[in-house]
C-alpha cells in the first residue's frame, strides 16, 4: 500500500477482493460468513442463506437501546426487521425456498393476489414526485422495497401490539406528551429522517431500488389503516419547532390528511402537492 497514491491502493483493495472470490468458487459455500462488515450501519436478507442479518453499526442510538420505550424501539428497529424478513417474499424472494433453492414454491392463486398488489405498490409510487429535482420515483425498480417497508412496518405494530397486551405499554417518555404509538410511528420516521443535495437525491431516484426517505416514511403513515385509528398526530405536527423530534421527515401532505393543512410551527419542506395515496392491502 501506497501513502501517497490513493488510487493504486483502491486498485490493490478491489483486486485483492476480485481474487478472494474467484478463490471462493472453488471451495465450499461458507453460510456463517457475513456478506457486510459487523461495524456497518446496515441490515440485509440473504435469499440463498434464508437469514436476516443486522450489523452491530445498526444497534445502537438512535435507531435502538434498551433504555428507549418499547414503543419506539418497535417502531425503529422492529419495522426493519419485518423489512428485511418480507423480501423473503418478494418479487425475488419468493423464487427461493426455505433452504436458499431457487424454486418457485407459490401457486397460481398466491401468484395471483401478489400480481394484484405489487400494481397497486407500482402505480401509487410511481405518483410520488420529488420537487427538488422535478423527478418521478420510479415505482417498478423500487418495488421490492415499497413491499419490505410496507410488510415490514404493519408486522412490526402487529407484533409490537402482542407485546403491550401481554406486558403492558410501560410508562410515557416525560415532557414531549406522545402516546405510545406515536412514538411507535416516530420511531419509523426517525430512521428515514436525511439530508442528501440534489445531485445525490437525483442519482437516488436514477438508481437506487430504494424510494427517497420522505417517500418511505410519510406516505406509509395512511397507507397503515393502524395508524389512523390509533394515532392522532396533532401534537406531533405542533411539536414542529422542536429539533430534536425531526417532524420534518413529514412532507405537509401528512398535516393535511389530518386536517392540519396550514400550521405555522411545521417546517416549510418544499414539499410535493401529493394527495393520499390509495391503500394497497398487503393481506387477503
Amino acid at each position: 500500500m501506497s501513502t501517497d497514491n490513493n488510487y493504486e491502493n483502491m486498485q490493490t483493495v478491489f483486486w485483492t477482493e476480485y481474487l478472494r472470490i474467484l478463490k471462493g468458487l472453488k471451495e465450499p459455500v461458507d453460510k456463517e460468513r457475513w456478506h457486510m462488515a459487523p461495524y456497518e450501519t446496515n441490515a440485509y436478507y440473504s435469499i440463498t442463506d434464508n437469514e436476516i442479518v443486522f450489523l452491530a453499526g445498526l444497534l445502537q442510538s438512535p435507531l435502538y437501546s434498551k433504555t428507549f420505550p418499547d414503543s419506539y424501539n418497535y417502531g425503529a428497529l422492529g419495522s426493519m426487521v419485518g423489512h428485511e424478513i418480507t423480501h423473503g417474499f418478494d418479487e425475488e424472494g419468493r423464487l427461493f425456498d426455505q433452504d436458499g433453492a431457487f424454486r418457485d414454491w407459490w401457486d397460481k392463486e398466491d401468484m395471483k393476489k401478489f400480481k394484484a398488489h405489487s400494481e397497486c405498490f407500482v402505480e401509487q409510487y410511481s405518483n410520488f414526485r420529488d420537487t427538488r429535482v422535478n423527478k418521478n420515483v420510479s415505482g417498478i425498480n423500487t418495488l421490492d422495497e415499497n413491499i419490505a417497508d410496507n410488510g415490514g412496518l404493519e408486522a412490526s405494530y402487529y407484533a409490537y401490539k402482542k407485546l403491550t397486551r401481554e406486558k403492558g405499554a410501560g410508562p410515557k417518555l416525560p415532557g414531549l406528551g406522545f402516546t405510545h404509538d406515536q412514538l411507535f410511528f416516530l420511531g419509523f420516521a426517525q430512521v428515514h429522517c436525511e439530508k442528501s443535495t440534489k445531485q445525490s437525491l437525483l442519482i437516488d431516484i436514477l438508481f437506487d431500488e430504494h424510494s427517497p426517505d420522505r417517500f418511505r416514511a410519510a406516505p406509509l403513515m395512511p397507507q397503515q389503516t393502524s395508524t389512523l385509528e390509533a394515532c392522532s398526530w396533532v401534537p406531533i405536527l405542533q411539536a414542529g419547532g422542536l429539533g430534536k423530534v425531526r417532524v420534518n421527515c413529514f412532507p405537509k401532505a401528512i398535516a393535511t390528511w389530518h386536517g392540519r393543512e396550514s400550521n405555522p410551527r411545521l417546517p416549510d419542506l418544499e414539499s410535493d402537492a401529493l394527495t393520499a395515496p390509495p391503500r394497497c392491502p398487503l393481506y387477503v
